[in-house]
């Protein structure tokens, strides 16, 4: 049944049964119903947004069977030049566009940092055949996706994210922060003073105190410097007392 024939409620019930059937991935009514519009606009069924799509991480994706349908219902032709788990490439005819050569090989795939993901291990022939389809199709009649990608694509997409977060986050860790490596050394050399001279340390915390200064976090990060020298001064030994001068007798 074509959806422009559909009132808003029955393409909801269509919508709620496509949804509670779990086989599309759509989570949802107003998905279905979003998609349900295009296919609308593109002369298309209910029907078509069932078969056609998925959603996966809540982005439409378009099978790649289906775009290869559509581009050959448009006027296009496809022909095989060869289908491996090493290499696929294919020519894409358009009377829009002419004649296009697309081949994706398990190389390319691994300078995309694709081939270390597990689908790309158990599938290689199938991933380089889907993105040969979506690059030959780009290529030649752009129309038939309007910015639609294969859930392949998607998949490589999140993933590739999610990697990229991690290295940031990994980097975020790795990366040196000077102020509080400082903070760190300045507190175990505080400790050290502690234990080496503990009432040199005390003269050198109440000082401390005395600048407002009642925390390590408290202290700048120039004053190390000016603290420690409080501490050697502070372990200064006195220098001995001078024997007294023997006064004379009075005579």
């Amino acid at each position: 049944m074509e959806i422009k024939n559909l009132t808003f409620n029955e393409m909801a019930s269509y919508a709620r049964a496509i949804v509670q059937s779990n086989l599309c991935g759509f989570t949802n009514e107003q998905q279905v119903i979003t998609l349900a519009l295009v296919a609308l606009d593109e002369g298309r069924s209910i029907g078509a947004v069932a078969r056609d799509y998925h959603v996966i991480n809540n982005k439409p994706t378009l099978k790649a069977d289906s775009m290869l349908a559509r581009y050959q219902q448009s006027g296009g032709k496809i022909e095989w030049l060869e289908l491996s788990d090493s290499r696929c490439a294919a020519k894409f005819t358009h009377p829009s566009s002419g004649t296009f050569e697309i081949e994706w090989t398990m190389e390319m795939a691994k300078n995309a940092a694709l081939v270390g993901k597990d689908v790309w291990k158990k599938y290689p022939r199938a991933m380089l055949r889907s993105r040969v389809i979506s690059e030959g199709i780009r290529s030649s009649f752009p129309a038939v996706l309007c910015g639609v990608y294969t859930p392949e694509e998607v998949m490589d997409f999140t993933e590739s994210k999610s990697e990229i977060k991690e290295t940031l986050q990994e980097v975020k860790v790795e990366a040196a922060d000077p102020i509080k490596e400082a903070r760190q050394t300045f507190k175990s050399e505080l400790e050290a003073m502690a234990t080496e001279n503990p009432a040199a340390y005390k003269l050198v915390t109440e000082q401390m105190k005395a600048q407002g200064w009642n925390s390590l976090n408290a202290v700048p990060p120039q004053e190390y410097e000016t603290i420690k020298n409080w501490y050697k001064i502070a372990t200064i030994e006195p220098p001995p007392a001078e024997p007294p001068i023997p006064t004379p007798p009075i005579p």
